[in-house]
């Protein structure tokens, strides 16, 4: 098994809501674990993720959600409403400036 390969199922099992499709693209993006996505925070490692390959990547809040709710080890449903709004305009901004 390769490097890679091995870094992707890190990512996985240490980070909630991170699953076989988006690990791959935080992978290549740099994103190793669940320090990284605490260390940048859901925006920065999302806008990281899709700066590297904006093909792969689509701007939706549940893709925030997810990293959120991985940086906070807990069910994206679970994220405050606030957080979400938060979240929610961010995509919305990123969106737009396209």
């Amino acid at each position: 098994m390769s490097s890679r390969e091995d870094g992707i199922k890190k990512l996985i099992k240490e980070c909630r809501n991170v699953g076989k499709k988006t690990a791959p693209n935080m992978y290549d993006a740099g994103i190793r674990g669940i320090l990284d996505l605490q260390k940048l925070g859901a925006e920065k490692s999302f806008f990281q993720t899709w700066k590297h390959d904006p093909t792969s990547v689509c701007i939706h809040p549940c893709y925030l959600y997810a990293i959120e709710g991985a940086i906070r080890d807990c069910a994206w449903n679970r994220i405050p409403e606030k957080r979400k709004e938060e979240l929610k305009k961010f995509s919305r901004e990123l969106k737009s400036s396209f």
